[in-house]
């Protein structure tokens, strides 16, 4: 009974730290953390992790297997039962700019969705591309050919890896596979801009030059690339990370600006190029470090006003 009480002292003496007392506070992750972890175990199981091989190349054989075609067929069965009256968070919105009553939107883990009734309720229907997007976090459409349409997938909050800075949503967004392309309205797509998941990159905005549609600027997590044949192939132009926004001139569309960096990326800051993305200079006067997602708004009647707007996310 002596060694009992004595294990028992001991217990208490060493293990009382494990707890906070009246003096100080202990910190520990919010029920969030816990729950989307839990939900990537389940998908990963009996992995610690999902294989982003493995998972493309399973999207593919179900992709080509009749049961994928019955479920993407129009004449499905299948009819929403709700909620109705919540959604997820959507990343972007683009209207047919020849016929207004055709909607665009790109959500952070559904996809994309279109609606042919200028959004009205249970008019939304989602698109399927034949790839496994989750976000799609630009969309861009000709103005000459509304039958042309440009996405990019991915919502990237980190860099190389990072832990974006918040500690508890260390799985906050999702990576992308790169730019798709659609010359038929939407009903099908090519990957004109190939990533996989597992290179964990992501394509933040799409901007079609004013003037030449046929010239499209794409910011993404690891730099700036340009496409001149409309969107079908593309290159790298400057290699700064962590893309957020780009202006084109409109009287001068070789002058564009770019913004760079989140949560102290390196680079970040907004930069500018003379002739069409040849060469780069950093412009002067904004706040360095930026810690930050950096917005750039353009006054339609005056376009050589800019306005950097920041967006800092804690």
């Amino acid at each position: 009974m002596k060694n009992l009480i004595i294990i028992l002292f001991l217990s208490l003496l060493f293990g009382c730290n494990n707890y906070k007392n009246s003096n100080s506070k202990e910190i520990l992750p919010s029920e969030a953390f816990f729950a989307i972890n839990n939900w990537s175990a389940q998908r990963a199981y009996p992995y610690d992790y999902v294989n982003d091989k493995k998972f493309f190349n399973e999207f593919i054989a179900i992709k080509n297997t009749l049961q994928y075609a019955k479920l993407s067929s129009p004449n499905n069965t299948w009819e929403t039962m709700g909620p109705h009256n919540r959604g997820g968070r959507t990343l972007c919105v683009a209207t047919n700019p020849q016929n207004s009553n055709t909607i665009f939107a790109g959500s952070a883990s559904g996809g994309l969705w279109r609606s042919q009734n200028q959004g009205a309720p249970y008019s939304w229907e989602r698109m399927i591309t034949g790839y496994p997007v989750l976000g799609v976090n630009s969309i861009a459409i000709s103005p000459t050919d509304s039958n042309t349409i440009i996405i990019g997938t991915g919502e990237v909050y980190s860099y190389q890896g990072s832990n974006i800075g918040i500690s508890v949503r260390t799985n906050r967004g999702s990576f992308g596979v790169g730019i798709l392309k659609s010359t038929d309205g939407g009903n099908t797509w090519t990957k004109t801009l190939n990533w996989q998941y597992s290179e964990q990159h992501g394509v933040q905005i799409i901007k079609l030059n004013p003037l030449d549609p046929n010239t499209v600027w794409s910011g993404t997590s690891i730099g700036t690339y340009k496409s001149t044949d409309g969107g079908d192939t593309w290159n790298i132009v400057d290699s700064t990370f962590m893309v957020t926004d780009i202006e084109i001139n409109p009287l001068d569309t070789n002058k564009v600006l770019i913004a760079c960096g989140n949560l102290n990326s390196p680079g970040n800051g907004v930069y500018k190029t003379n002739n069409g993305g040849n060469t780069w200079q950093q412009v002067n006067g904004i706040p360095n470090p930026v810690v930050g997602k950096i917005h750039l708004c353009q006054a339609p009647h005056f376009p050589y006003r800019r306005i950097p707007c920041y967006s800092f996310q804690f």
